[in-house]
């Protein structure tokens, strides 16, 4: 079947002199979703650069958007009114919402925390981040960069059949179903709540309209070692340790949310497109952009568009080289440059020499 155009937007950079044109374009195809870069002068050709394939829209318009929000980044403009085919404004929009973010710790600190009192635990879902607004008849969502996020239909009209008419809740996102961990605003309450209350209010939000698609992700105080140790055994990605009279602060700075995962986790972004279900991966470094190994799409996925975004699973990683065991795990359109911060890989250690 002929291509169908579903979103295009071309930008442009006149920046220092400069006169160059980017052309972001997302296709149907009779093989799937495409998405297509063409680069060029403003005024002349542009020269086509194939950025993948994809067997769902959802992956498709992730790799879309990463690839618009990059070249935002780097100074270009959307080009509203552009000839060669309707302009979508696909460019991340600023919500407003900032999330608060968790602070990684090791297995030392997490044993510190399951007793201290002063903290509660839950589980650590491995999914989208994703606060949802309601005001009104109108629901938002929000990414963990506060950009504008696409969300489940069946979600939204749950979210509209809740009794409060204004809130703003935070969870993740896994498929369909949301797990919500926090409940920021509601009933005239502001973020200035202690956790614990916010907690129990969020419980009793939910409580009467019960859903398929949003789950409550309850907390463990007193037993958090037996809870921890459950999660473990069943291949969670890890919890969450949040101090139960601290308010919610926007950012990483604040100390009093940590992250402790089972296993280890890195953003990076795809440098190449190898031979056959391999795309090569880089993170940053201190001298710029490094490479950092390769990894083995499923055979069910097309390969991320270059300059993609994704999370990969490792089991350890070398200094000055790759990653051990990498695993594929998804595609991120919720994250930038600096979540691949190579300096937070966890590197192996040297054997001690007599």
């Amino acid at each position: 079947m002929p291509a169908s155009v579903i979103a295009s937007v071309l930008l442009t950079c006149t920046e220092e002199g400069s006169a160059k044109a980017y052309r972001v374009q997302l296709e149907e195809t009779g093989s799937g979703f495409a998405v297509n870069g063409f680069n060029g002068r403003i005024g002349s050709a542009l020269k086509l650069q194939p950025k993948g394939v994809f067997p769902a829209l959802a992956a498709a318009r992730a790799a879309f958007d990463a690839l618009v929000a990059a070249k935002v980044k780097k100074h270009y403009r959307v080009s509203q009114g552009a000839p060669g085919g309707a302009v979508i404004a696909s460019v991340p929009t600023d919500t407003g919402l900032r999330p608060q973010l968790l602070i990684p710790i090791e297995r030392s600190e997490a044993e510190r925390l399951l007793d201290d009192a002063r903290y509660l635990m839950q589980q650590k879902h491995d999914g989208e981040r994703l606060m949802v607004r309601r005001d009104g008849g109108s629901v938002v969502g929000a990414n963990k960069l506060g950009n504008a996020a696409s969300l489940p239909q069946a979600l939204v009209a749950d979210i509209l059949a809740l009794p409060e008419d204004s809130f703003i809740v935070d969870g993740e996102l896994v498929g369909d179903t949301y797990h919500v961990f926090d409940l920021l605003e509601a009933g005239g309450h502001g973020n200035e709540r202690p956790f614990a209350a916010r907690h129990e209010a969020l419980i009793a939000l939910l409580r009467d309209v019960p859903s398929p698609w949003i789950a409550v992700v309850g907390v463990s105080h007193a037993n958090k070692r037996e809870a921890l140790n459950a999660l473990y055994d069943a291949g969670a990605e890890g919890v969450v340790f949040k101090r139960a009279d601290a308010p919610v602060e926007a950012g990483r700075k604040h100390g009093t949310q940590f992250k402790f995962k089972f296993y280890e986790t890195a953003t990076c972004r795809v440098s190449r497109h190898n031979a056959k279900q391999s795309v090569g991966l880089e993170m940053r470094g201190n001298a710029g952009w490094v490479e950092v190994g390769n990894v083995t799409i499923p055979p069910n996925a097309a390969k991320p568009a270059i300059g993609t975004f994704v999370e990969v699973r490792y089991l350890y990683a070398y200094a000055g080289g790759s990653l051990y065991q990498p695993t594929f795990l998804r595609v991120r359109g919720d994250v930038a440059d600096g979540d691949c911060d190579a300096a937070q890989l966890k590197l192996k250690r040297e054997s001690a020499t007599a």
